[in-house]
């Protein structure tokens, strides 16, 4: 029976001798952003980035678009859901204004068509244009009606609003409907 536990003993610590010699990556919780062997970790000092630890490798990430990583859930999320006081936001511009990536990857707006996006691709920008009617949307970066995106002064390759089904007299108000148009004055009525 002796001899049985001294074999046991010799084979784990055999064992462990090994294991000791054969760890060859750096520990994980040394790798600068790393709490964790796994996981993802808050960016110290931008509210987009974040770090993503695998086994003691530590790659800085991007949330897409306007979203900010939220260290709660691990994950990016909506602005209003995460608490960045004390972190910057958006650290430097994504695109140029003649539609160059200045990031490797990511969704961004058009910088004079608000019916269009250009998808950044290791470096090189795609340019995307919205279904017809619909707009891209820079909260979330998709494409949504076209009534519910605030253009803020860009335009569209088709405009924003449907055209319309009938002619407009010069003061603005439709003497058929009696619906006020954009850049008329006067009410519904006619008065």
């Amino acid at each position: 029976m002796f001899n049985f536990g001294l074999v046991i003993f010799s084979v784990v610590l055999a064992v462990g001798v090994e294991d000791a010699g054969a760890q060859s990556a750096p520990n994980p919780l040394f790798v600068k952003g790393c709490r964790a062997q796994r996981g993802q970790f808050p960016h110290e000092t931008y509210c987009q980035q974040y770090y993503n630890c695998w086994d003691g490798r530590a790659t800085i990430e991007e949330c897409p678009g306007k979203l900010l990583f939220n260290p709660v859930i691990s994950a990016c999320d909506f602005p209003e859901a995460v608490n960045c006081l004390t972190r910057l936001r958006n650290p430097e511009p994504s695109m140029t204004a003649d539609g160059r990536c200045l990031k490797q990857f990511g969704i961004f707006p058009d910088p004079v068509d608000c019916t269009a996006f250009y998808e950044c691709s290791f470096g090189r920008a795609f340019r995307q244009v919205c279904p017809y009617y619909t707009a891209f949307d820079e909260r979330f970066s998709v494409c949504v009606h076209a009534y519910d995106v605030e253009c803020g002064g860009r335009g569209g390759i088709y405009g924003t609003l449907a055209p319309p089904i009938f002619s407009i007299p010069d003061g603005g108000i439709s003497s058929q409907i009696g619906v006020p148009q954009p850049g008329g004055s006067g009410s519904a009525s006619g008065e």
